[in-house]
């Protein structure tokens, strides 16, 4: 497969669909296990933070140190969706699902 080429990035699709499915997968044994939707989205904010950060460092060419602030802004950006996972799981609890 070829892979999908920035200036600073690498990512290669197989490693992506890996990181994609073991996703899916724990989705899946988290939905199974927990029956409340507002636990199941505080639950899948974790396992997000964690898929984007280890996609995002896979994919990475030049490994950082503490003081990059692109490292930095990645970690950022990955708590926001993960909290954004958690939010959405929380309004459709709301909603009653």
């Amino acid at each position: 497969m070829s892979s999908l080429k920035t200036r600073h990035y690498n990512l290669q699709p197989r490693n992506l669909l890996t990181n994609t499915l073991a996703l899916a997968l724990v989705f899946t044994a988290f939905r199974l296990t927990i029956e409340d939707t507002l636990t199941l989205g505080y639950a899948m904010a974790v396992a997000v933070f964690i898929y984007i950060s280890v996609t995002v460092e896979g994919a990475r060419l030049r490994k950082s140190g503490v003081g990059d602030l692109r490292s930095w802004a990645e970690t950022c950006f990955a708590a926001a969706v993960a909290a954004l996972v958690g939010y959405l799981g929380y309004r459709a609890w709301l909603m009653g699902y």
